[in-house]
């Protein structure tokens, strides 16, 4: 997973698959009927149904994806990364893969 616009002072970051529960890499990108996009076996961001009309949206992240440094698993700093807050109403969502 990527971040590329941070925090005023934050570089953009690559967040590998070395968060605290990332044993299990069937869930780098989850499906289910009833969720939108949601990536990390513990949602660490996910972009709920009908994400427009609310503010379903939430991101968890260092559960599969590596919290960045300075950051741990499960505080509202950490939870507030990628949106500047735990849930959120997307503008727009893009998705990009790495080819290696």
């Amino acid at each position: 997973m990527f971040s590329l616009v941070n925090k005023p002072g934050r570089d953009p970051v690559k967040l590998p698959q070395t968060g605290i529960h990332n044993n299990n890499k069937a869930y780098s990108i989850y499906t289910c009927s009833s969720y939108g996009p949601t990536f990390g076996g513990g949602h660490d961001l996910n972009v709920a149904n009908q994400a427009s009309s609310g503010t379903a949206s939430y991101t968890n992240l260092g559960h599969t994806y590596a919290a960045p440094s300075g950051y741990s698993y499960g505080n509202s700093a950490i939870q507030a990364f990628l949106a500047g807050t735990y849930n959120f109403k997307p503008d727009e969502v893009e998705t990009f893969y790495e080819k290696i």
